[in-house]
């Protein structure tokens, strides 16, 4: 009896034994398992980290564009105010008509001719512009008789 009790009990210290080495194995694969984890953590935060800094930059670029965008907008906005109010027929002025040779009979026609154009007074005379170019000059012209 003393030998079945004295064999009973190394056979439950062995399989303590086995445990305590299966525990340990696990456990330290668990550790090795945290450290890689860990490890693949602080990457995905540095890349985190550099997304962030790349989203602030283009959102700074974004405004800048924004801006620049406003400001050739305006400003394209004034050229075409200015561009509409040249257009307009001054009172008792001249008409700048771009681009046409100054002939009444091709007025009608429309017949265009580069870099000419031709000031048309209320009296429906026709005279060339000044050497300035067509549409730089559009006040009035003194009349012939």
């Amino acid at each position: 009896m003393a030998a079945n009790t004295m064999d009973a009990i190394k056979k439950k210290m062995q399989s303590m034994k086995l445990e305590k080495e299966a525990a340990l194995d696990k456990a330290d694969q668990l550790e090795q398992k945290l450290a890689e984890q860990k490890e693949v953590n602080e990457k995905q935060e540095e890349e985190i980290q550099n997304l962030q800094k790349r989203i602030s930059q283009l959102e700074g670029d974004l405004d800048q564009a924004q801006t620049q965008l406003e400001e050739a907008t305006q400003k394209l906005e004034n050229t075409e105010k200015q561009l509409n109010n040249r257009d307009r027929v001054p009172a008792g002025g001249d008409v700048i008509v771009p681009n046409m040779e100054c002939n009444p009979r091709n007025v009608a026609s429309r017949r265009p001719l580069p870099q000419s154009g031709c000031a048309i007074s209320r009296q429906a005379s026709l005279r060339p512009t000044s050497e300035r170019g067509p549409h730089l000059y559009a006040g009035s012209f003194p009349s012939k008789q």
